[in-house]
């Protein structure tokens, strides 16, 4: 009898990812059973290499229960992780066990392995407008706060 595949989602939260509705809508749109989305938040990415893999708990748990031929649903590709190495070591982790990957709204199907420098290019994207937004609030507040 052949296992059956199952839908998982994965959601991270925190500056310049998508608000937790929108996530939330995103696996109500896949039918992703409650019990099956797993989720984290990160105010600051820890500094260091592994950084996200030590930070991100529930990814971590998330991957260990994955069986080949499950699929894994993220809302954005920012949600993959906290940048863009973080984000490519966990493609490679569904990669490794052969778990179909789809990110975002629009339903993209990707194949972690093939796909990997697109998929990676789009989160370097997002990570520098997240970086620019953060610096241009940072100036902002020195402005007020000088004046």
């Amino acid at each position: 009898m052949a296992k059956k595949r199952i839908m998982w989602g994965y959601m991270l939260l925190g500056r310049g990812r998508p608000e937790a509705l929108a996530q939330v809508s995103v696996m109500y749109t896949f039918n992703i059973e409650t019990g099956r989305i797993w989720s984290d938040t990160i105010t600051k990415g820890q500094r260091g290499r592994g950084g996200g893999q030590r930070q991100l708990v529930h990814r971590n748990r998330l991957l260990s229960t994955l069986a080949a031929g499950d699929t894994v649903v993220v809302p954005a590709a920012y949600g993959l992780g906290v940048g863009a190495t973080d984000a490519g070591w966990f493609l490679d982790q569904l990669a490794s066990k052969k778990v179909s990957l789809i990110i975002g709204e629009g339903a993209l199907s990707v194949d972690p392995a093939e796909d990997r420098a697109m998929i990676l290019k789009e989160v370097k994207r997002a990570q520098n407008r997240t970086n620019v937004a953060a610096w241009a609030e940072r100036q902002k507040d020195r402005h007020n706060g000088a004046g």
